[in-house]
């Protein structure tokens, strides 16, 4: 495991994708610490004996340089292990591990508030999401799922 890994936590901030008018959040932000990195590995060593330890330090790497937190790490790994075909994961297959969260911007909103006659309010609330200083709105059984801040109440998280 390299150094770098070892001796600091990264901090991941949200960061919203775009794709096809799509906006997407990654549900994991937050720290990536040495503790539960260490941890983890140990956890995908258990599950995968045979993996050579080359495999563990560019996992390791790598996971660092994309920006995982220990959540997503943690349940990537569980996924693997759940889903995985036997008897050799691919590195791929962790690093692509992901929980996304869809998010409309005003503009897609209101469409959508057209599209449901009025009622989108009802199940869709403007959410604060650190580094942008518009509202996107997001489905209130995401906002619950994954906690997110709702815009109102935006000047309380900062």
């Amino acid at each position: 495991m390299t150094n770098q890994l070892q001796e600091s936590t990264q901090k991941n901030s949200p960061s919203i994708t775009k794709a096809n008018d799509s906006y997407e959040l990654s549900a994991y932000f937050g720290e990536l610490t040495p503790i539960a990195t260490a941890k983890t590995i140990k956890r995908l060593k258990s599950a995968f004996p045979d993996l050579p330890d080359a495999f563990h330090d560019v996992i390791s790497e790598r996971i660092f340089e994309i920006g995982f937190n220990d959540d997503r790490f943690r349940d990537a790994v569980n996924h693997v292990i759940d889903n995985c075909e036997y008897p050799t994961p691919t590195i791929a297959k962790f690093l692509s591990f992901d929980s996304r969260i869809k998010l409309l911007n005003y503009e897609q909103y209101v469409k959508k508030n057209e599209e449901m006659h009025g009622q989108a309010s009802r199940f869709y609330k403007s959410v604060f999401i650190v580094g942008y200083d518009k509202p996107f709105w997001c489905h209130e059984n995401d906002i619950r799922k994954f906690n997110l801040t709702l815009w109102k109440d935006r000047n309380q998280t900062r």
